[in-house]
């Protein structure tokens, strides 16, 4: 999972950004093809690592169709949510 920190360039193919990946909490640029994450958003996303080609940097490339998107708002909406209904989570969270 990581956070979107701020967004490199956005084409017409796809959005460079850099991403702040957990555990390690590690900003590393990432490339996420057909795609346009939102600065401040969460992602999770399968994908390798490789050299990037223009900018002399380690890129992370996403694998089309194995992204997940989460407003910047979805983890403290889940924090509120638990403490005020805590019935309502279950054990998978």
């Amino acid at each position: 999972m990581g956070f979107v920190r701020t967004i490199r360039q956005p084409a017409r193919t796809g959005a460079k950004a850099y991403v702040e990946w957990y555990p390690h909490h590690e900003v590393i640029a990432a490339w996420f093809p057909d795609a346009w994450p939102p600065e401040g958003a969460y992602v999770v996303a399968t994908g390798r690592l490789s050299h990037g080609a223009h900018h002399e940097e380690t890129v992370f490339y996403v694998d089309r169709g194995e992204l997940r998107i989460t407003p910047n708002y979805a983890p403290e909406a889940y924090e509120r949510r638990r403490r005020l209904r805590p019935d309502a989570i279950d054990s998978n969270g």
